[in-house]
């Protein structure tokens, strides 16, 4: 994970997701239906955005493809089914709507990031957030109809919020003065957002064992389910589980993570890949969120093995076992018929901390 300075932490490269979007922020220094308190520094702006052009006088198809970053939809085999075009080449913490048609992301705008909206046909990119210190970490209800995120206003963590999936009426639901709370995911029926706070205010070390946490959407109440150097969350589709990356050796650098499995009260932790020890060259990485497939057997996730590029695989829930699907390729987010993947090809580069940065 990436870390900003501004916490007095040391640097490294670990957990991935909207929490290395912290160090984007500190560039940025240096240079529908949902309960909470309206921030009036956080506003959805639901502008429209015009459409981007490459540089050079290229067409844009070849522009793309010579960038390194093409979107692709493929099958379970890396077979090729269609493509997202148009999708920003920077975008991140890309999330698909359940009902597979848009897609939430997050990218630079103005040296801070904000939440952007693209149709999977790369029509009708918009803006959604204007947060002055940033917004990132876009996570779909799962009725479409809003998108939770982190973002901060003026304060100085990041918390949780949820706006409608237009950009309008940003609500903040969570309030730590100590915590940056990050990597919201939507549980199935829509009341619970589970998250991770792994970066704790002032904290003498870089990954604090905060764990990840569920919130009670309309009550407000918290329970921490974790106690790990636990990060990225998702349900399961059932919503009695959760599958999340866990840093066993905080001091290591490099995406060195465990990928585990507890259930949403935090008891019966599985280790369905175990990351072994710092020093045994074999360990897997992992650099994305682990995503379930709809039938909550498998998850597909962004992973290198044996000091390889990274790479999509998709592993088996019960045994652990793996398949690379797309070579040198990041992402991995399910499309609703659970028989396609939605993978960035960009050469299994992960840039700044966060795979869709490359």
């Amino acid at each position: 994970m990436i870390i900003s300075r501004r916490y007095g932490l040391r640097r490294s490269v670990g957990q991935l997701g909207s929490v290395l979007l912290i160090e984007a922020l500190m560039l940025a220094a240096c240079s529908g239906s949902v309960t909470g308190t309206a921030d009036p520094k956080t506003t959805g702006v639901g502008t429209a955005e015009p459409k981007e052009t490459p540089t050079s006088t290229e067409p844009s198809s070849v522009a793309r493809e010579r960038s390194g970053v093409r979107t692709l939809i493929v099958d379970l085999h890396g077979h090729r089914l269609g493509s997202v075009p148009d999708l920003p080449a920077h975008a991140f913490d890309v999330a698909l709507s359940p009902g597979g048609q848009t897609i939430a992301f997050a990218r630079i705008h103005h040296r801070v990031p904000q939440v952007y909206t693209i149709g999977i046909n790369g029509k009708g990119l918009r803006r959604l957030t204007n947060d002055a210190r940033g917004a990132f970490g876009p996570a779909w209800s799962p009725d479409g109809r809003s998108i939770a995120y982190s973002g901060s206003g003026s304060r100085p963590t990041f918390d949780i919020y949820a706006m409608s999936a237009t950009g309008e009426n940003p609500r903040r639901l969570t309030h730590s003065r100590k915590l940056d709370e990050l990597q919201p995911a939507w549980s199935p029926a829509g009341g619970r957002i589970a998250y991770g706070a792994p970066v704790a205010k002032n904290a003498g070390n870089w990954l604090p064992r905060q764990g990840i946490r569920v919130l009670r959407v309309h009550s407000g109440r918290i329970a921490r389910i974790t106690k790990g150097a636990d990060s990225v969350p998702e349900w399961s589709p059932d919503g009695k589980r959760i599958a999340f990356l866990r840093q066993p050796f905080p001091a290591s650098s490099g995406y060195l993570n465990s990928l585990v499995v507890v259930r949403a009260d935090g008891t019966h932790t599985q280790l369905v890949v175990d990351v072994g020890s710092p020093s045994w060259p074999l360990s897997w990485r992992f650099a994305s969120p682990p995503y379930w497939s709809s039938r909550g057997t498998k998850l597909s996730v962004t992973a290198a093995h044996r000091a390889r590029r990274y790479s999509v695989y998709v592993f088996r829930v019960d045994t652990g076992a793996s398949r690379e699907v797309v070579h040198k390729a990041v992402g991995g987010n399910w499309l609703p018929n659970g028989r396609a993947l939605l993978v960035r090809l960009n050469g299994g580069r992960i840039c700044a901390g966060t795979p869709f940065r490359c």
